[in-house]
């Protein structure tokens, strides 16, 4: 069960009740979990004593698409907030403390990016006082407004970091490939912390050094950004239901059914596809609402990159490729294929509905092109 997520069309996580990071998603929203099956795990360490937050008892609830824990331990009360904020590929940490005494907080990554844990690099960057995991086109770079501390990286399957993190010294082991974990700690009551994406080292560099110039500013952005996007509902459920439907849209224009990953366990798949059927009734609730500004990307991908002969397949992945399935080839024929036909004809039905709201005829127009196209919309 997932009780928190963030996400800004690009990026996006999902929280535990520990307020632990338990899916990571770059750069579409359901393709490439950088987190699958593992626990980016939160730790404290204050006036010699040290806890993981799952050995407290946290609060976390959700504003909007920001994520919220409160918990009280040993004489100090923490809040932290998550928000993935639509600047850049990045989520931004707001930690703050109140109460006395040395407090250094721990943050574990458990990386496994492109969504298995072969070929990964990580290594701590002197220049930048950042940690940086990366394999191929894909980085992700870990810093803080604030000072880090120690920094430490190692094997995941022997759990290195995970003891070097309780034993109140991070080793400070700069690099390690293969299966890798690492873990950073900040010495300082109240201060930001990052998660970036990008594509090279370049990239997560500059947009490093731009948030730490700007951290404040780009919290406080986003939360006034989600608080007038919801402003519009008076119910508090609402609130939160629009704000869920928002962040599943993706920039590309996927909306995935579902990001949470624990069916993993169940059949080795998830839900976290492009479901045209399921896509489209989520389109039509935020076309009924407004937000036809958002769906246009969606209905833009559907059309133009998924269709084909007519008709819709089961399920896409989130770049437009086709999905897995179930649906056997074997009793496919001229008169009868293996679809859903529900999938095509919700489609066609919430995009007619999205029309007659927005009168997009430019989109209209594109969608007409083909021949195929003119006799599934006409």
């Amino acid at each position: 069960m997932r009780f928190g997520f963030t996400s800004n069309g690009s990026i996006a996580s999902l929280y535990d009740k520990n307020f632990y990071i338990r899916e990571l998603y770059y750069p579409y929203l359901g393709q490439y979990n950088h987190a699958v099956g593992s626990f980016f795990k939160v730790g404290l360490w204050h006036n010699g004593n040290f806890a993981w937050l799952e050995g407290l008892q946290v609060d976390v609830k959700m504003r909007d698409l920001i994520v919220d824990a409160k918990f009280s331990w040993d004489g100090v009360d923490i809040t932290m907030s998550d928000v993935a904020i639509f600047s850049y590929p990045a989520i931004i940490r707001k930690v703050e403390t109140k109460g006395d005494g040395l407090i250094r907080y721990i943050f574990y990554h458990d990386f496994k990016l492109n969504g298995n844990e072969i070929g990964d690099t990580a290594f701590y960057d002197p220049t930048l006082d950042a940690v940086i995991h990366y394999k191929g086109k894909t980085w992700f770079l870990m810093g803080s407004t604030s000072p880090i501390y120690e920094y430490t990286m190692g094997r995941r399957d022997k759990q290195e970091v995970l003891k070097d993190c309780e034993d109140d010294t991070l080793s400070k082991n700069s690099i390690a490939q293969g299966s890798v974990a690492s873990a950073i700690s900040i010495a300082s009551p109240s201060f930001y912390y990052f998660i970036i994406a990008g594509e090279n080292y370049d990239e997560v560099a500059k947009v490093f050094k731009e948030m730490k110039e700007n951290a404040e500013f780009n919290y406080e952005k986003n939360e006034r950004y989600w608080k007038s996007i919801t402003s519009s509902q008076e119910d508090e459920l609402a609130k939160m239901s629009l704000a869920i439907s928002l962040g599943h849209v993706g920039d590309k224009g996927e909306i995935p059914a579902s990001l949470d990953t624990d069916i993993l366990k169940f059949n080795l798949d998830t839900y976290a596809y492009i479901w045209p059927r399921d896509a489209s009734l989520t389109a039509n609730v935020l076309d009924m609402a407004g937000f036809t500004a958002f769906t246009r990307k969606f209905y833009d991908i559907l059309f133009t990159k998924l269709f084909e002969n007519g008709y819709l397949f089961q399920k896409y992945n989130p770049d437009g490729t086709w999905g897995s399935t179930w649906h056997p080839w074997t009793v496919r024929t001229k008169k009868s294929f293996n679809i859903q036909e529900d999938e095509t004809g919700t489609a066609i039905w919430a995009f007619w509905n999205y029309f007659e709201r927005s009168r997009d005829y430019d989109l209209l127009k594109r969608y007409t092109t083909s021949s195929e196209m003119q006799q599934t919309l006409w």
